[in-house]
């Protein structure tokens, strides 16, 4: 039998702890032990794979071990094993899409549906539409990225902004002249108030920085001159 086929599961990259116990009846282990796999802690919105891969791994495993001991010592393993699956699937299922709320009373939008696409401005400043439309009346929610070295040039809102500084150290300057050494740090977690028709310019310099933008629409940007005319388009 065996010494120990912890040592096993160790040496293959598998985590063999359930439910905070060894299911040998060996060492106590963390509660986190529950929700690790092959390579590490499993992610929150990946536990369906790791129930899977956990599952299949584990009575891999145990097949190997349960072999070599007697009828007794093999039904108390087993039945350790599939409390521990359980609880797994069970934690899977509490964390899947379908525990989302009802739309009518919040709409949820993780990151990793957030449609980014080229703004005006091109590849060098995304932008993502959280809420509402800066074109149309009404209030708007957008995320901004700035590519480190890109600069607006000078100009105007017509309607007051609301900005929060995510990542990075966004710079601002303001009136018409452009110049990028004239410019102050604002570092992430910063806000910002953009007064309307007040001549600004802003962006990154040796990293990219992210802006949260919030307004009322219809937006405008209107660039101007170095003697801070409109430029007409």
């Amino acid at each position: 039998m065996a010494d120990n086929i912890g040592d096993q599961a160790a040496a293959e990259g598998l985590s063999y702890s359930f439910c905070g116990r060894n299911p040998l009846g060996r060492t106590p282990l963390s509660r986190r032990g529950a929700f690790k796999t092959l390579g590490g802690t499993a992610a929150r919105g990946k536990v369906e794979h790791t129930l899977i891969a956990t599952s299949t791994a584990m009575m891999e495993l145990y097949s190997r071990y349960l072999s070599q001991a007697s009828h007794e010592e093999n039904e108390m393993q087993l039945r350790h094993a599939l409390f521990g699956i359980v609880l797994l699937g069970t934690h899977a299922s509490a964390t899947s899409p379908s525990a989302q709320p009802p739309k009518d009373v919040m709409e949820i939008m993780y990151e990793g549906d957030i449609d980014w696409s080229a703004s005006r401005f091109g590849a060098q400043l995304p932008i993502a539409f959280l809420a509402g439309d800066p074109t149309k009346p009404g209030p708007y929610v957008v995320r901004v990225k700035f590519a480190p070295g890109h600069m607006s040039k000078p100009h105007f809102h017509q309607e007051t902004r609301y900005i929060l500084v995510l990542k990075g150290t966004w710079w601002a300057g303001w009136g018409p002249s452009g110049n990028h050494d004239a410019t102050v740090a604002v570092p992430a977690g910063s806000f910002v108030v953009h007064h309307p028709n007040k001549i600004h310019y802003d962006g990154a310099k040796d990293e990219e920085v992210e802006l949260l933008i919030m307004g009322t629409g219809p937006s405008s940007i209107t660039d101007v001159n170095s003697s801070g005319e409109p430029i007409k388009e």
